[in-house]
């Protein structure tokens, strides 16, 4: 079959992929399913890549519409904790690199795993500390960056996120401190953006968020105040954007995009930890409304946009959490529902959009933590089901969207179960159980299906996958044959 190597963008629910090869058959196919592709052709010709490497990267693109590599920490009893990529399948679940050789662990950081377009970037150890590195699904196209902290020191590189298609990243270079930096990808395309606490004090950029068109986080500019900042990705660019708490440290976090504003968290001192937010101006940044009256906070978070409202949990001090809804004004900020009355809340969280509703898990004295929706409205607001009965918990957790199915993991009082639902009491059942497994954790969703580690006594913590069927939930591969106990970790964002 004819293979072109080319460059090309798919967008597909939501999330855009990048790749460079595919097959006629398969943009045929790819057309047919209605995605969206720009492709630039280019000739028979792929730079950096070995045989084994095409050989690979064709047979991934010939297989069907193209799905991104999902990487993963693992060990397989032989190598220590190293990188391994999979495909879902045991065959296609394989060592991408022994980044540091033999039995020790590079320890490649799953919370820090970021991907754009065919390149994915993580913090692992080489044997030089933790440092940046980077890979494009092939051995030969994984390496280290730059060593930002020379030698054995690590620069720790954490708070990742793309902006304008570069990566910008929090590390700390002994000489200035933990400060912001950004790279391209190369070693020359590496560098420190601004030492924002001159010196080697660490300002400690933290919560980096991409919005309006610039990059949201927060920073130390003097000892203990940690305040507001933007970036534009040069050192003239990046400047505070309004010093909330004049009289110690605002804490600015959980930053949200919703039509066309960034909202967030923040402390001016006065009001607490209350809900604000930004135009990206001075003066467009502001509170939208001391939600716990005078010094008591309301920790607004787990912001989600569902159509023309922001919804996100907090605290009035009487109530306890519970949901609230804002349309950014201060008398459009209020508690949809009190679900648990009184002061306890009732907690929600793992807020999903799905089917014109947004689902999370909630709790009450009558029903434990179970499975909610609400569509912004107290009568839209009600518990789907009481999957442990009684006052016992299911403790609804991992919601994820896979196509027109909600897929969580409960538990019914015999163990943890993934669950589906189609948003009603009837529709919502169980789509796998799992005798033998002790524990799930580590999840995340690549296309549509969810990866995630699970401790099997027969065969110890491995790497799982569901599409949200039953027959599509299943142990990927016994990485290290045998109930042995730390085995594959599934990256999550």
């Amino acid at each position: 079959m004819l293979i072109f190597i080319s460059f090309f963008i798919i967008e597909n629910g939501g999330n855009i992929f990048w790749g460079n090869l595919m097959t006629v058959a398969s943009l045929i196919r790819s057309l047919q399913r209605g995605i969206t592709l720009l492709v630039l052709l280019g000739i028979f010709l792929l730079t950096g890549c070995k045989g084994d490497d095409i050989e690979k990267l064709a047979s991934q693109y010939a297989s069907g519409p193209h799905q991104p590599p999902h990487y993963f920490s693992g060990n397989d009893g032989t190598t220590g904790y190293e990188l391994f990529r999979t495909d879902g399948t045991a065959a296609g679940t394989y060592l991408l690199k022994d980044i540091c050789p033999g039995i020790c662990d590079s320890n490649p950081d799953h919370y820090e795993f970021l991907q754009l377009g065919p390149i994915m970037y993580f913090p692992a150890n080489g044997g030089t500390g933790y440092e940046l590195w980077k890979t494009d699904g092939t051995p030969s196209g994984t390496f280290i960056v730059k060593d930002i902290n020379p030698g054995a020191g690590s620069a720790g590189p954490s708070n990742m996120r793309f902006y304008n298609g570069v990566l910008y990243f929090s590390a700390l270079d002994p000489a200035i401190g933990r400060e912001l930096w950004r790279s391209d990808g190369t070693p020359g395309g590496t560098f420190l953006v601004k030492d924002i606490f001159p010196g080697a004090t660490s300002s400690y950029p933290g919560t980096l968020h991409a919005g309006l068109g610039k990059l949201f986080f927060s920073a130390e500019g003097t000892a203990g105040n940690q305040e507001l900042w933007v970036s534009d990705g040069t050192p003239g660019g990046t400047v505070q954007l309004l010093e909330i708490n004049p009289s110690g440290g605002a804490n600015p976090g959980d930053f949200h995009n919703h039509l066309g504003l960034v909202y967030f968290s923040a402390d001016n001192g006065v009001s607490g930890s209350e809900l604000w937010r930004s135009d990206g101006t001075p003066g467009g940044t502001f509170m939208v409304k001391d939600i716990n009256n005078g010094a008591g906070v309301s920790f607004p978070q787990n912001f989600t946009s569902f159509g023309g409202l922001l919804l996100f949990n907090a605290t009035d001090g009487i109530n306890g959490s519970e949901i609230w809804r804002s349309d950014g004004t201060p008398g459009g900020t209020f508690m949809v529902q009190d679900i648990n009355p009184g002061g306890a809340g009732s907690n929600p969280y793992n807020l999903t959009p799905f089917n014109g509703q947004v689902y999370f898990s909630g709790w009450n004295a009558t029903s434990g933590q179970e499975l909610w929706r609400t569509d912004g409205t107290p009568g839209g607001t009600m518990l789907v089901k009481d999957i442990n009965p009684g006052a016992s918990h299911s403790s609804p957790n991992w919601l994820t969207v896979l196509g027109d199915t909600l897929v969580f993991l409960a538990w019914d009082g015999s163990g943890p179960i993934l669950y589906r639902s189609n948003g009603t009491n009837p529709g919502t059942v169980p789509l796998a159980t799992f005798p033998n497994i002790n524990s799930l954790f580590w999840h995340h969703k690549i296309g549509n299906r969810l990866y995630f580690h699970g401790d099997d006594v027969a065969t110890g913590q491995e790497p799982w996958v569901t599409d949200g069927t039953a027959a599509g939930s299943h142990l990927i591969v016994d990485l290290w044959p045998g109930a042995s106990p730390n085995n594959g970790y599934v990256y999550e964002y």
